[in-house]
């Protein structure tokens, strides 16, 4: 079943429902469909948690960029072995998809109340994500999501709580 779904998903035979019956004889037959609502269901699931991953990520990034650029503070722990400590204790990641599509973004770190801007490139994979996502919510979930161009992160350096989703994510139009 996978090997057919993986040859057809991008065809006009694509399918997202399989129905196989057996018979007592051991004949079967199989029954493949597409349902458009189950489609959007899966869009808008994955949609809703999209910050969880963008925030993942940019975190990751984040350390990977400033351990790269020796900009992560270090210490060795009660054994002599190198320990990485935090270089900030909250951040604000400003995504915004200008007027030609393409990303502008700001990372605003704060460590002790002070704030530094840090100039990380971003991987081309969570550009491409992220954009994806903004196509995806301003046209085919449209009714379901609220237009949108601009995209704000609060990170308190963990995950983000999805019952508190409204206090750190927030997608504006401006």
């Amino acid at each position: 079943m996978v090997e057919t779904y993986n040859q057809l998903k991008d065809s006009t035979k694509k399918f997202n429902h399989v129905k196989i019956e057996i018979n007592k004889d051991g004949t079967y037959s199989e029954i493949y469909w597409w349902d458009n609502q189950k489609e959007k269901q899966d869009l808008l699931d994955y949609a809703e948690v999209f910050y969880i991953w963008a925030n993942e990520r940019i975190m990751s990034m984040i350390f990977e960029y400033e351990k790269d650029n020796n900009l992560v503070p270090t210490q060795y722990d009660s054994d002599g072995d190198l320990e990485y400590l935090s270089s900030w204790d909250s951040g604000k990641f400003t995504f915004h998809i200008n007027e030609k599509n393409t990303l502008e973004y700001k990372i605003v770190l704060t460590i002790d109340g002070k704030e530094r801007v840090l100039d990380l490139p971003l991987k081309d994979y969570f550009v491409e994500g992220l954009l994806e996502h903004y196509k995806i919510t301003n046209t085919e979930l449209s009714d379901e999501w609220k237009p949108w161009n601009t995209m704000i992160l609060k990170s308190n350096h963990n995950d983000i709580p999805h019952d508190k989703r409204n206090e750190f994510v927030n997608y504006i139009l401006e």
